[in-house]
């Protein structure tokens, strides 16, 4: 039992960096926009799936609304009329898009996506990994 709850701490925390890793490589390189402020993992999210199930979630919620299926819309849609700019902190950008997901689940924008119950901002994010990801 104590070797499962290891191993499965360990796929947690391997995943969670994968995800991190990912999105820092994939945010690099892009446009002028300022997509590395939204090209974040979700966070609750990526502590219980690997980044395969992420980028598979963003391709669902995107078949599901195709209206948003544009990097520079899901962009727009996950800064919320916030204006990150490129020096932001990273780490405000993350707690910003957390309290985002908790207000979202607090006022009941939720979203059912491969059988997850997400936030909207959640599915979202995996949404834009999806497409960086392409």
């Amino acid at each position: 039992m104590a070797a499962t709850i290891i191993n499965r701490r360990t796929f947690l925390k391997l995943s969670t960096y994968t995800a991190a890793a990912l999105a820092i490589s994939l945010s690099n390189g892009c446009s002028n926009r300022t997509i590395d402020a939204a090209a974040v993992p979700p966070l609750f999210f990526s502590h219980l799936v690997d980044v395969k199930m992420i980028l598979d979630t963003g391709k669902a919620y995107l078949a599901k609304f195709p209206a948003e299926n544009h990097q520079d819309k899901l962009t727009d849609l996950l800064q919320n009329n916030h204006s990150f700019t490129g020096t932001q902190d990273a780490a405000a950008i993350r707690s910003y898009l957390n309290s985002e997901v908790e207000n979202d689940f607090k006022t009941g924008k939720v979203v059912m996506v491969n059988g997850w119950v997400l936030s909207v901002t959640e599915a979202r994010q995996c949404a834009l990994l999806s497409l960086l990801h392409q």
